[in-house]
């Protein structure tokens, strides 16, 4: 006796002249009603061979039905099993079913879990070779600046005495030497330089590095690091006082964008950018532009807490380069007194930055006709920054140039007449070299 391999679909046939059970015009029928239409027709069906062999084959499988066990009349397909199997046991059948889905949403966590665990672990082995890279990098330049200092030190044997601008002239060509498979550690290098060589009047050798480290940290980084993005802003600094205005004010617009990029920055670094592009704007006579990027910059600064009594006074100094060339003395006057009383709150008189407030100061005094002011003011600044930075530097030969005129004013010609040869050949040799580089 073979199974029936075929299944009631509902429909209304004939098979060897006899109708099959037909339910167009009804309900749907149920699985159950379904099995026993089946096993109805196979009875019933016209071809010997697929009937039941007897009527005890028919009961048995009539009985099988009532039992909720597969029917012989009927595919034994997987599914059809399964379904008589859930229909026999419902509450064991739930209970297994939820068992599996159980199963696999723990192993579909699981699975989540590693791959975060995997994740994770690679982050930090970033990281640590992040760390690694930094720690490399610090120790090259720890060698590398001990040995310079080495070379500079005077108890050495066969050691002659060393000025800092050697020094720097040598540690700058062993950088070239040195380090030359190492661009980043050249950038850092050159950046650290350059404000040493700005500091003695080197704008030109100042200015040569600081391009050179925004080069390597192009070539080295990309376009959005924001040591990429420091070092703009110091040669656009540079740049300003080689009065390339125009050349300043498009790196800090650089610097500013790659710093407005980056999330989570010091809100220092985009200040002190926004401060760069203030100056050149006031170098480029946009004195409206410039003292909208100034005056904003100090309102911000005065609310903020704790105060930066540096960067106050350098913005409140801004400010008043923009009012003393708009002609506006008094308030100019003011407001340099303010940043010259930040500067020595913050440094003392004997420092570099004091003595360019009290230059300024004075400078503001002298425009406004106000000598009396002028005079000490001006001799003051001038003093301390030839202590400070040397009789040969250009800054300090700026300084005296004011001071002689200031001098003139005041009838005191031969004095002021000293001051402003000494001033002029500084200028120029200053300018003589910087055209041969």
């Amino acid at each position: 006796m073979r199974g029936c391999r075929t299944v009631c679909s509902g429909a209304s046939r004939k098979r060897n002249g006899i109708d099959q059970p037909q339910h167009d015009n009804g309900p749907p029928r149920t699985a159950p009603q379904r099995c026993l239409d089946t096993i109805v027709a196979r009875a019933i069906d016209g071809e010997s061979s697929r009937r039941y062999a007897t009527a005890d084959a028919m009961a048995a499988d009539l009985r099988r039905h009532l039992k909720g066990l597969p029917v012989l009349a009927r595919r034994d397909s997987t599914a059809y099993r399964l379904r008589r199997l859930v229909a026999r046991n419902p509450v064991a059948s739930s209970a297994a079913a939820f068992s599996a889905i159980l199963v696999v949403a723990f192993t579909l966590a699981t699975a989540a879990q590693s791959r975060r665990l995997r994740d994770q672990t690679q982050v930090l082995r970033e990281q640590a070779e992040t760390l690694r890279s930094e720690r490399d990098k610090a120790d090259e330049v720890t060698q590398f600046l001990q040995s310079v200092l080495v070379s500079a030190n005077p108890y050495r044997p066969g050691a002659a005495a060393t000025t800092l601008r050697e020094v720097l002239d040598r540690g700058a060509l062993d950088v070239e030497r040195r380090l030359r498979d190492r661009p980043e550690i050249r950038a850092q290098l050159y950046t650290a330089m350059a404000p040493a060589y700005f500091g003695l009047g080197e704008w030109t050798r100042a200015g040569d590095l600081a391009e050179k480290a925004v080069l390597l940290r192009r070539a080295v980084s990309g376009p959005d690091d924001p040591q990429l993005a420091a070092s703009l802003v110091y040669l656009a600094d540079v740049r300003l006082n080689q009065l390339r205005a125009v050349e300043a004010e498009h790196h800090a617009l650089e610097a500013l964008s790659i710093f407005r990029s980056l999330r989570g920055r010091s809100p220092g670094d985009t200040l002190r950018a926004l401060s760069t592009l203030g100056a050149t704007l006031h170098k480029q006579g946009k004195l409206a532009e410039a003292g909208e990027v100034h005056g904003a910059l100090l309102a911000a600064e005065r609310l903020h807490r704790p105060v930066d009594v540096v960067r106050l006074a350098q913005f409140t100094r801004n400010v008043a380069h923009v009012m003393r060339d708009q002609r506006r003395y008094a308030e100019a006057t003011t407001l340099y007194a303010e940043a010259y009383a930040h500067h020595v709150a913050a440094f003392g008189r004997d420092h570099p930055e004091s003595a360019n407030s009290a230059v300024n100061l004075g400078n503001a005094y002298f425009l406004a006709g106000d000598l009396a002011r002028a005079l000490p003011l001006l001799r003051e600044g001038v003093m301390t920054k030839r202590r400070r930075l040397g009789v040969t530097n250009p800054d300090v030969a700026g300084d005296q140039l004011t001071y002689a005129r200031s001098l003139e004013r005041a009838g005191r010609r031969v004095e002021a007449g000293r001051w402003r040869a000494e001033a002029e050949a500084v200028l120029a040799r200053a300018t003589k070299s910087a055209r041969q580089k």
